[in-house]
C-alpha cells in the first residue's frame, strides 16, 4: 500500500527535523542530545518499519540511546533518514 499524502508530508517535516539537528551539530560541535534522543524514539515507537529496521541493526551490545557518543546519535538520525526518503518516493 502507497503513502498517503498526508504520510508523505509528515516523512518530509521528519526529515528536515532530523536534518537541521545534524547540520547544526556539524556546524556548532553541539548535538542537542535530548532533542535528537526523542526525535529517535519517537520515530522507533511510531513506525513499524523503522523500529524493525532498528532492531535489525542493534546487536546485543547496543547501549542505551543516553549512553550513545555524538556520533552514534546522528548515525540513528542519519539511518531515520534514508528510511523515511524511501517512504517519501514510494
Amino acid at each position: 500500500m502507497g503513502n498517503t499524502d498526508f504520510d508523505k508530508i509528515n516523512a518530509l517535516k521528519d526529515i528536515s527535523d532530523r536534518q537541521q539537528l545534524i547540520q547544526d551539530y556539524r556546524r556548532t560541535g553541539y548535538l542537542d542530545r535530548q532533542k535528537a534522543i526523542d526525535k529517535i524514539m519517537e520515530l522507533r515507537y511510531t513506525d513499524g518499519e523503522v523500529a524493525a529496521i532498528t532492531i535489525a541493526n542493534n546487536t546485543p551490545q547496543s547501549i542505551p540511546l543516553v549512553s550513545a557518543s555524538d556520533q552514534g546519535l546522528v548515525s540513528e538520525l542519519e539511518l531515520q533518514i534514508t528510511i523515511l526518503s524511501k517512504k517519501v518516493l514510494q
